[in-house]
């Protein structure tokens, strides 16, 4: 669990013991007397809750409940909620004591159960104390959860489907699951309550709750119910404005954690990314600092940058292709698409050079032998990453990358060879492995990049991929 101080400001104003207005990159206290911003950090106190919560969980769960209901106030009552409260069966997590299954109903009052429930779920995906941390945006996002539980229905709703989603697959119990699915319908009612609320409709918390409810879907769901939850959160963060992303450490965070999910929905319904213009591009890296956040802010910024331009270039191909090669209009159209992508494609692989080259050179993944029955025969070498980030962003490249390629490919046929596609596509083919093993990022990454690959590929390399894709698909309701 995250101890977050809750005195607010700068460090220098807190010292001062005056009222900060928490701009960023400075506050107005410190620009008015012409000193440098110290910023917002604070030192907090990281718990594992993990551990406590686990064997928590294993003397809690599941009871079955036999007999005549417990009375109200009794002690078998009490114990029995209890019982009940994480990962138990029979009574709605959320339950009332008249059960009405179209009625709103709060979450339990008990805070700090609730919390520490959160902090279970994002310590076990994203530990701090590990001797290798895994970096990740979501991640980092995730840790500032907890603190903010209780002060909205639809963001509890939402965060907590989530987490107890997560425990039912942990413990592949099938009743835990329909809670989670409660919870997420819950959230859903919540949510469209507030969106229509034109007083609510831009608060933080309905962004966030709809953020929530996408990554349940991507990490839990079924088929591709996330895309719709992305095109949402899409809609409510360009609303919102870039200027939203300055208020506070959450809002930051939450913008970083949220900009693969909307530049991949754009890219599958080829419309051009919000995040491509210059107030969105202008936001810098490193506002904040956390443990889950990367070293190099400028690499990965750069790259997000890069991926937001690719659903722009392929709709403006589009639209030069649908409107013929005859006049010369749209002759001038097709040269100027051609120039961006040519751009992109050149700082794309310059971004990609930078990047493997950064940490001493480790972060560029190597070949490693591996017996027939490890790579179910198809490769005899798999490639090892530096860790998951460096996996799932070098892999997203590589998708990418084939992607402009194609466009290029369409502008003037045969400007690249489907060769280097294809060595592209067997690159990601044999970070499959490394991916599915690296947690819930690396099987989300491999989620989107494969369907990509799949059309470079022929005979049993596509038989194999598409039985991979199918793998690391199959969805929560079918343990």
């Amino acid at each position: 669990m995250v101890g977050v101080p809750n005195s607010k400001g700068c460090a220098l104003c807190l010292k001062r013991s005056v009222k900060c207005d928490e701009g960023l990159p400075s506050c107005w206290q410190c620009r008015k007397g012409g000193r440098k911003c110290p910023g917002y950090a604070r030192e907090m106190k990281f718990v594992d809750e993990g551990p406590r919560m686990r064997r928590l969980t294993k003397k809690m769960r599941p009871v079955k409940l036999t007999g005549e209901a417990p009375t109200i106030g009794s002690p078998g009552r009490k114990k029995a909620l209890i019982k009940n409260k994480i990962m138990g069966n029979g009574a709605n997590f959320f339950a009332t004591e008249r059960q009405d299954s179209t009625a709103m109903v709060h979450p339990p009052s008990a805070s700090l159960e609730r919390e520490q429930l959160l902090a279970c779920f994002v310590s076990d995906m994203f530990p701090l104390g590990a001797s290798g941390v895994q970096t990740s945006f979501f991640g980092s996002w995730l840790w500032h959860i907890p603190p903010r539980l209780g002060c909205s229905l639809v963001f509890d709703y939402a965060a907590l489907s989530l987490a107890l989603a997560y425990f039912a697959r942990t413990s592949r119990d099938q009743v835990s699951f329909q809670r989670a699915e409660m919870s997420y319908n819950m959230s859903l009612k919540a949510l469209a309550a507030a969106v229509s609320d034109e007083s609510r409709h831009f608060d933080t918390d309905v962004l966030g709750a709809t953020m929530l409810l996408g990554n349940y879907e991507k990490f839990f769901g079924r088929g591709h119910g996330w895309i719709k939850h992305a095109g949402g959160t899409a809609k409510l963060m360009q609303a919102r404005g870039a200027s939203r992303c300055y208020e506070s450490a959450f809002d930051y965070s939450m913008f970083l954690a949220c900009r693969g999910s909307i530049i991949s929905e754009a890219l599958i319904l080829k419309k051009p990314c919000f995040l491509e213009a210059e107030d969105w591009r202008k936001i810098p890296p490193g506002l904040i600092e956390f443990p889950l956040l990367p070293q190099s802010p400028k690499l990965h910024h750069e790259f997000f940058a890069h991926l937001a331009l690719v659903p722009g270039i392929m709709s403006r191909v589009d639209d030069v292709e649908m409107g013929g090669n005859s006049d010369c209009a749209s002759q001038i159209d097709r040269l100027l698409v051609l120039s961006k992508a040519q751009a992109l494609r050149k700082d794309f692989r310059d971004w990609h050079e930078e990047y493997i080259g950064s940490e001493d050179g480790l972060r560029k993944p190597f070949l490693s032998k591996v017996s027939p029955t490890e790579s179910d025969g198809l490769f005899d070498s798999i490639y090892i990453y530096y860790d998951v980030a460096s996996a799932t962003m070098i892999a997203t490249y590589y998708a990418y990358f084939i992607l402009i390629n194609r466009e290029v490919n369409r502008l003037v046929a045969d400007t690249i060879h489907p060769k280097e596609n294809l060595d592209l596509a067997q690159k990601i083919c044999q970070s499959i492995k490394y991916c599915s093993e690296a947690g819930q990022c690396g099987i989300t990454t491999m989620r989107i990049v494969l369907p990509i690959v799949i059309p470079e590929l022929s005979g049993i390399y596509l038989q194999w991929a598409e039985t991979w894709l199918q793998r690391i698909s199959t969805p929560i309701d079918h343990i």
